[in-house]
């Protein structure tokens, strides 16, 4: 599947929205037990087969925030552009069809000025760099 690239506009509208929120009705409890705990370990492995996480000490290639949203969306910062790789977005995306397909990554760099949202359905994109232009080819 070909990413879609799209504009700043449409960027970062897609960025102030929660994605899919699970309804009013599931509890915190069964939604973090049945979908964000299972989604998460999935992703993070997937993320650590591609380069090493930030700490605090410097060096990571990037950056989870383990800050909890009632949303089917979570935020990667990306440190280090050489592991934004397709076989990267694919192991990822490869990720969500294995747990929940209702979720979405988005991987955000304000160091290399892009963004990508990852589903099962699609990967758009956007950039002012050149560190995603292989998805361009």
């Amino acid at each position: 599947m070909k990413p879609l690239r799209i504009s700043r506009e449409e960027y970062f509208e897609r960025l102030s929205t929660p994605h899919d929120p699970p309804s009013p009705e599931m509890s915190n409890d069964v939604f973090l037990e049945n979908e964000y705990d299972l989604v998460c370990t999935r992703v993070l492995s997937t993320l650590a087969k591609f380069g090493k996480m930030e700490e605090g000490a410097g060096g990571g290639d990037y950056f989870w925030d383990f800050g909890y949203t009632r949303s089917r969306g979570f935020g990667v910062e990306i440190l280090n552009g050489k592991i934004v790789t397709d076989e990267f977005i694919f192991a990822l995306q490869q990720a969500l069809h294995q747990s929940n397909p209702r979720w979405e990554i988005h991987l955000g760099s304000s160091r290399f000025d892009f963004g990508i949202f990852i589903s099962v359905a699609a990967v758009r994109y956007w950039t002012e760099s050149e560190v995603l232009q292989q998805l361009d080819e």
